[in-house]
C-alpha cells in the first residue's frame, strides 16, 4: 500500500521492540496538526504494538507532538 507524504503534519509511530526505523515509521500525514492529532487517537486505539509516536510538521521540521504510549498489549 502506498502511504501519502504530500500532507504537511506527518505522524511516525512504532514499537521499541520491533522499530522499523526511520521512514519505515511512517503511519499517514494530514493537512492540520488537529487532524494529526484527531486521527492518531483512532490509529492508536486500534494498534496494540505501537510504543512512541512523533507528529512531524514537514515544511519546518519542528516536533510538535511526541509520546510514549502505554498498552498492554504491547510486547
Amino acid at each position: 500500500m502506498k502511504k501519502d507524504w504530500t500532507k504537511r503534519f506527518l505522524v511516525f509511530a512504532g514499537s521499541d521492540y520491533y522499530p522499523s526505523g526511520g521512514a519505515e515509521d511512517f503511519v499517514s500525514s494530514y493537512d492540520s496538526l488537529g487532524e494529526a492529532r484527531e486521527n492518531f487517537e483512532i490509529i492508536q486505539e486500534n494498534a496494540c504494538f505501537l510504543n512512541w509516536w512523533h507528529v512531524v510538521d514537514r515544511d519546518t521540521g519542528v516536533i510538535y507532538e511526541e509520546g510514549v504510549l502505554v498498552n498492554d498489549q504491547a510486547p
